[in-house]
C-alpha cells in the first residue's frame, strides 16, 4: 500500500512538473506553508490540512486533494505542495475525518461529501483563492471529487478524478460478486494497522474454509467496514444510501476530466461515469473529457513483461492534466480531445468524438466444439459462422475448493496487474477454451465486450467467467479484458435475485468491460470460459446461501451450449 501511494504522488509531481513548464506559468514566487491547519466541518469536526500558497499581491486559483493516505507523511507531498505554489497556485491537501491528524471517525464514504463541501466553502473564503478551485486525485481521492460534484457552488471550476468510480457500491462490487482482494487488503491496510492481504499473500494463505465475513479475521484483524459491505452485497441495501454519486449525475454541472486504465480495477465504472456525465450533466458538464491509458492502479505501463512505450507513462499524463487545468484555472485553450483512448497492440493514441466509437460495430463470434472444449488440449473453436442445429455441448465441473486462480488482468494491488500469459490457467480442465482461426487481417476490438453465454448448472447458484485473450504466433496467450456474473443476479443487481433452476439451460449476459486492442494479423482470438477467478473476486460456493455467512460449498456440474436457439457467443465491438 505505501508503494502505492508514492506512485500515486509521484503521479502528482508530474502533473505539476508540466503544468509549470507552461509559459504563462514562469513566474517563482516566494511559498508562505502552514501545516496543520484545522478546518471546522458543518458538525464541529477538525479536518487537518496543509496549505501551501504563493506570496501574491492577488489571489491566485487552487488545487484541492482530500485524501485518507495521510496528508504529510511523505516528503514528496511537500515537494509537490512548494513547486505548484511557486508557479502560482495554491495547493491545498487535507486527512479525510478520523485519518491521521484529522478529527472524527473514519467510515469510508461515509462523510465525503459534506466534508468535501465544507472545505470547499472554507477555501473559497480564504482571501488567498481568487475563487477557482479545481479538485484532483486518484483512487479514494478521486471518488472524494465525486462526492463534491453534484451542486457544487460556482467555485469549483473541475475535477479529475481518476482510477476510481463515483459510486461506492461499484467501487467493491462487479455484477453482483464482491471484488475480494480489492475490498480485502484495502480494508486492511486502511484499518490503523499494518496489515496486507494482496494477491500473494492470499493465494499463499488459501481462506477457502472462511465465510466470506469472516476473511478480514482470518488474517488478524477484524474490520468492521469489511463485515459491513460483505454483508450488503446489493445496490438497494441501504447501506449504500447517500455514497453512490452515478445516482446525482444530472446535478453534476462542473467539467469533469475521467481517467482510467485498461488493467485498472475501476476501468469500467470510470467509462460509465464518463458517459453518465456526458449524457445527463448540465451545463459545463458537457464539456467533460475522457482519458484511458494501458494502465493499471498505479498507472504503471510496463506490466506481465510488456512495456507499453516511454508515450504511454505518467510524463503524457501529465502533459494531459496541465491542458486540462490550465483551461479551466487560468483560462487557456482547450487543446484536449472528447475522448483519448490508448489502443493496445497498436501501441499509440486515438482521438474519438465519443467511447464507445460511433463507427464500432458489434460483431459475435460463436462458441462451437464437438463437446470438448475443457482446457487448453480441448478443441474449442470461435467462429463468425452460426452453430448448425445441433451440435454437442461443453462441461465442467467448478469446486470452489479448488478455484482457478487470478492470473493478471485488472487487478488490485496493481503489482499483479497486467496482460499476462494465461497458459497456465488454461491448461486446468475446469477451464473452457476457444480460439479463432489465424488472423490474416487485424481486429481492433474498441468498446465494450461481452459473452452471450447459454447455459446449465447442477447448482441454484453459481457464478460464470469469460476472459478475452490474445495470442501471439509463439503460443503466448496475453489477457485483455474479463468479466464475471453471478446467476442469482442475472437479471440485475438491483432485481430481486432470481435462483437458477437445476440443469436448465439459461441465458447469461457477461459483461466483460471495455478494451481497445489490435489483434494482429497472425494471432488468434480467444475466449476462456469457467466459474471463478479467485482472489480477484469472491468464489461462489454454489449453495444459494448468504454469499457472506455460508461455509459450505458444493460442487457445480456446469455445462455451456452452442447450437441453434442457444447460439453462445463472443460480442466484441470492432472498428471497422
Amino acid at each position: 500500500m505505501a508503494r502505492l501511494k508514492v506512485k500515486i504522488l509521484i503521479s502528482i509531481l508530474l502533473i505539476v512538473t508540466f503544468f509549470l513548464c507552461d509559459q504563462t506559468l514562469q513566474a517563482q514566487f516566494s511559498v508562505q506553508t502552514s501545516l496543520g491547519v484545522m478546518v471546522p466541518m458543518d458538525d464541529g469536526a477538525r479536518l487537518a490540512t496543509d496549505i501551501y500558497r504563493p506570496i501574491s499581491n492577488k489571489p491566485t486559483p487552487a488545487l484541492l486533494c482530500r485524501l485518507p493516505y495521510g496528508r504529510g507523511g511523505m516528503s514528496i507531498a511537500r515537494g509537490i505542495g512548494m513547486a505548484l505554489a511557486k508557479g502560482g497556485l495554491a495547493f491545498v491537501i487535507q486527512d479525510c475525518r478520523g485519518r491521521y491528524g484529522s478529527e472524527g471517525e473514519w467510515v469510508p464514504f461515509r462523510h465525503e461529501r459534506g466534508d468535501g463541501l465544507a472545505t470547499l466553502r472554507w477555501l473559497a473564503a480564504q482571501p488567498y483563492c481568487n475563487g477557482k478551485i479545481a479538485g484532483f486525485g486518484l483512487s479514494y481521492f478521486g471518488y472524494t471529487q465525486w462526492a463534491i460534484a453534484a451542486d457544487a457552488p460556482n467555485n469549483l471550476v473541475a475535477i479529475a478524478p481518476a482510477l476510481c468510480s463515483s459510486d461506492a457500491y461499484n467501487l467493491v462490487f462487479q455484477n453482483g460478486v464482491m471484488k475480494y482482494m480489492m475490498a480485502l487488503d484495502w480494508s486492511l491496510s486502511n484499518s490503523g494497522h499494518k496489515v496486507e492481504a494482496g494477491l500473494d499473500q492470499v493465494k499463499a494463505a488459501k481462506p477457502l474454509h472462511v465465510a466470506l465475513v469472516k476473511t478480514d479475521d482470518f488474517f488478524r484483524r477484524n474490520v468492521p467496514f469489511f463485515d459491513e459491505i460483505a454483508m450488503n452485497q446489493r445496490p438497494a441495501d441501504p447501506y449504500w444510501n447517500g455514497i453512490d454519486f452515478r445516482s446525482v449525475m444530472n446535478r453534476v454541472s462542473v467539467p469533469v476530466l475521467c481517467i482510467g486504465g485498461w488493467y485498472d480495477i475501476f476501468s469500467t465504472q470510470t467509462i460509465a461515469d464518463f458517459n453518465a456525465v456526458m449524457r445527463e450533466g448540465q451545463g459545463a458538464a458537457k464539456e467533460s473529457r475522457l482519458i484511458i491509458g494501458p494502465w493499471a492502479h498505479g498507472l504503471e505501463h510496463h506490466m506481465a513483461g510488456v512495456d507499453f512505450g516511454k508515450n504511454a507513462n505518467g510524463m503524457r499524463l501529465a502533459e494531459l492534466l496541465g491542458l486540462f487545468y490550465y483551461h479551466h484555472l487560468s483560462g487557456g485553450p482547450s487543446k484536449l480531445p472528447k475522448v483519448l483512448i490508448f489502443t493496445m497492440g497498436a501501441n499509440e493514441w486515438q482521438e474519438f468524438d465519443s467511447w464507445p466509437p460511433s463507427n464500432a460495430k458489434m460483431v459475435r463470434y460463436f462458441l462451437k466444439s464437438q463437446g470438448h472444449a475443457a482446457s487448453l488440449q480441448g478443441e474449442g473453436r470461435l467462429s463468425l459462422l452460426a452453430p448448425p442445429p445441433e451440435e454437442p455441448s461443453d462441461s465442467f465441473v467448478y469446486n470452489p475448493d479448488d478455484p482457478v486462480i487470478t492470473v493478471g488482468g485488472a487487478v488490485y494491488p496493481p503489482n499483479g496487474a497486467g496482460p499476462a500469459d494465461q497458459r497456465e490457467v488454461e491448461i486446468r480442465p475446469d477451464v473452457l477454451v476457444y480460439t479463432s482461426d489465424i488472423l490474416t487481417e487485424p481486429v481492433h476490438v474498441a468498446g465494450p465486450v461481452s459473452l452471450e453465454l447459454f447455459a446449465a448448472s447442477s447448482a441454484i447458484d453459481t457464478d460464470f467467467t469469460a476472459k478475452l485473450v490474445d495470442v501471439d504466433s509463439d503460443g503466448v496467450a496475453r489477457i485483455i479484458c474479463e468479466g464475471i456474473i453471478r446467476a442469482r443476479y442475472r437479471l440485475g443487481e438491483a432485481a430481486p435475485p432470481t435462483f437458477l433452476v437445476p440443469e436448465m439451460e439459461t441465458r447469461f449476459l457477461v459483461d466483460m468491460g471495455h478494451t481497445s486492442h489490435v489483434f494482429k494479423i497472425g494471432h488468434q482470438v480467444r475466449l476462456e470460459v469457467s466459474s471463478s477467478n479467485f482472489p480477484k473476486y469472491d468464489r461462489n460456493r454454489n449453495t444459494g446461501q448468504d454469499p457472506a455467512t455460508d461455509n459450505r460449498v458444493l460442487q457445480a456440474r456446469q455445462t455451456v451450449f452452442h447450437k441453434k436457439g442457444a447460439e453462445s457467443a463472443l460480442c466484441l465491438t470492432i472498428l471497422r
